[in-house]
């Protein structure tokens, strides 16, 4: 068993807020994005039953663009995200 102590409650806590905080930021960045298909990108590859992600290439032909075109948007977005998060816990 894990003794628990003030310090770990409160480092455990400090963890489930910064968790709650990274996704409403995530969560508010995606539904300001202008660009539609960076919406698309993320629901098709993450909003899946199973916990694997959705293969590029099924992405891409969902999208009828290129693989190469959707990590592209996807990778600048996700760039984007960590950006803002740097900014606020750094």
């Amino acid at each position: 068993f894990e003794n628990i102590t003030v310090e770990n409650a409160d480092k455990k806590l400090t963890k489930t807020k910064t968790k709650t905080s990274t996704t409403k930021i995530f969560k508010n960045m995606l539904n300001e994005e202008k660009d539609e298909r960076v919406k698309k990108i993320i629901d098709i590859r993450y909003n899946t039953t199973n916990n694997k992600l959705v293969p590029w290439r099924v992405v891409a032909e969902k999208l009828d663009m290129s693989i190469q075109g959707c990590i592209n948007i996807h990778n600048k977005f996700i760039k984007k995200v960590r950006n803002e998060l740097n900014k606020n816990y750094v």
